[in-house]
């Protein structure tokens, strides 16, 4: 994907269209004052008035050189993942009672289960890996290590229970991150990710905007995904509940710290976002300019023109 360091200056863009409309029109009044003052008997036998092709290509060439400058000023850049040697990816997993909706077959929580697997063997081997699973409590399951299994068999034990604990559940996580980098002496955060997945909308504890405003303000990005649909619903202990997925509160802590959020209601679906986050987890976003093409290419247009106009008319400009 291609981004500007300074996208503003695209707006200069705007100058070489206007000089291009202008030449037009200028041209074109000058072409027909021309004709209404000459005697039209003189143009017989005579070519069009038109200009001819080779009148306009040097100009073309220069307003396309100009246009190239300017997106080379504009700082072109492509962005990449890089590996960072000690980083520390933590996935924080909803386990509360409305996980276990059907409206996912066989439900969300079994479903979520076997997609996460996905994740945790995507992560890259220098990410450590740890779970915080969070109904009405949290439970910082397995702390950060390079093992993954702790992960994966913590994650099909889990049981549900009553409650949505998001915001402390997200807390939890950024403070075993810090724990964590301190145990090995790394200073910063860099690469440390946070991957949510829920259904719901917190009902107990710290909001889920508290929990992201401590990620936020350790630099941690939280990826928040959303599973299931808007008719899901359990019955416990014979009574009938409505559990629709609310996408508001995840989709809000994602904007929150820079995060990407997702929305799905199929495990194949989820499996891909899991296994795209866990590609990209443990890494850094890098951006590098390329400027030389742009500029390499808009000195091309310009000789160009400028040898047209020395053979053709013997001029420069």
């Amino acid at each position: 994907m291609i981004t500007f360091a300074r996208p503003l200056l695209l707006l200069l863009l705007i100058a070489p269209v206007l000089v291009a409309i202008t030449w037009a029109v200028v041209a074109n009044r000058r072409s027909t004052y021309a004709l209404r003052l000459a005697d039209t008997s003189l143009f017989e036998g005579l070519v069009s008035a038109r200009p001819s092709w080779r009148g306009i290509v040097p100009g073309i060439g220069m307003l396309v050189a100009s246009s190239l400058f300017i997106i080379a000023a504009a700082g072109p850049q492509a962005e990449h993942y890089e590996d960072v040697e000690a980083s520390t990816v933590v996935l924080v997993f909803d386990i509360s009672v409305s996980m276990l909706a059907k409206d996912v077959s066989p439900n969300r929580l079994e479903a979520a289960k076997k997609a996460a697997e996905s994740f945790v063997d995507a992560v890259p081997d220098n990410a450590r890996l740890g779970l915080v699973l969070f109904n009405q409590t949290v439970t910082p399951a397995v702390n950060p290590r390079v093992s993954r299994d702790e992960v994966k068999r913590a994650l099909q034990e889990a049981q549900p229970d009553f409650g949505t604990a998001m915001g402390d559940a997200i807390n939890s996580a950024v403070q075993m991150i810090k724990a964590d980098l301190r145990n090995r002496n790394v200073d910063d955060t860099k690469g440390a990710t946070i991957v949510v997945l829920g259904d719901g909308e917190t009902t107990v504890g710290n909001p889920s905007d508290w929990g992201a405003q401590q990620a936020k303000d350790a630099d941690i990005p939280v990826s928040t995904i959303v599973f299931g649909t808007g008719q899901g619903e359990i019955w416990v202990d014979g009574l009938y509940y409505p559990a629709p997925a609310a996408p508001d509160e995840l989709k809000q802590v994602a904007s929150i710290t820079n995060g990407q959020f997702y929305e799905t209601a199929n495990q194949a679906s989820l499996t891909k976002i899991f296994d795209e986050l866990g590609t990209s987890a443990g890494k850094e976003l890098v951006y590098n300019e390329f400027t030389w093409p742009w500029i390499l290419v808009g000195v091309v247009f310009l000789l160009a023109a400028f040898v047209m106009n020395l053979v053709w008319f013997r001029r420069l400009l």
